[in-house]
């Protein structure tokens, strides 16, 4: 009977392991995705900035 017991233990311990394992890469995705859109908004901010700065230049008038 007392292996039952070891062998709930081992699977709980288990479980608790990949539970918190998900937890983390869940965490860490919605890091980089934030980090990722401050990136890209900054980027378009500077590009935006510098098109301005520049005497004579306008953005570049898309396709038709």
């Amino acid at each position: 009977m007392l292996w039952a017991l070891f062998f709930l233990a081992g699977i709980s311990l288990l479980v608790i392991l990949v539970v918190s394992g998900q937890a983390a890469r869940r965490e860490s995705t919605t890091r980089l995705i934030t980090e990722y859109n401050q990136a890209t908004r900054r980027l378009k901010q500077q590009t935006t900035k510098h098109v301005k700065k520049v005497p004579g230049h306008t953005a570049v008038k898309p396709l038709k």
